[in-house]
């Protein structure tokens, strides 16, 4: 695998989430934020997460088949479906989210609606989750994404 397959799989991978913030933004965004919407409840946005982990999940899976049908070692195809799930995990949908709110002048803020409050601050384990705990989770989620690829182009 060359740089410049890297590089492309790179852009393919940050055009698909900044494509599902779109998404996420125009479905949960305003008008339709819990402050701005009686009917909204917590239970509804974690549905919707799901599913949304649903559909990068089956990206993740397409990408990295095609390149296995395409050709590349199967190593490599693990590597470019761990990194579309870690990017999903890491928060980057969140992170153009975040722009498009703070594009708008809108309120931004984890509580609630992420799977990491409800993980680690409904369950008791943190008393809060905001921007210092999401850039920790961010950050180890790209160290593994760079330890996978560093191991992966050493075979």
């Amino acid at each position: 695998m060359n740089k410049t397959k890297l590089a492309g799989l790179l852009i393919v991978c940050t055009s698909l989430f900044l494509v599902l913030a779109i998404l996420d933004y125009t479905l949960m965004g305003p008008p339709f934020l819990c402050a701005q919407n009686p009917n909204w409840n917590a239970d509804l946005m974690y549905k919707y997460w799901i599913a949304l982990g649903i559909v990068v999940f089956f990206v993740a899976f397409a990408v990295s088949y095609m390149a296995w049908l395409g050709g590349m070692k199967k190593q490599v195809s693990i590597a470019i479906f761990a990194t579309i799930i870690l990017l999903f995990v890491a928060g980057l949908l969140d992170i153009f989210f975040f722009l498009f709110t703070l594009i708008t002048a809108q309120q931004y803020s984890f509580a609630v609606w992420s799977a990491q409050y409800k993980w680690f601050v409904l369950s008791g384990l943190l008393p809060t989750w905001d921007w210092p705990q999401q850039i920790i989770w961010t950050t180890t989620c790209l160290i593994a994404i760079f330890l996978i690829w560093k191991k992966t182009l050493k075979l």
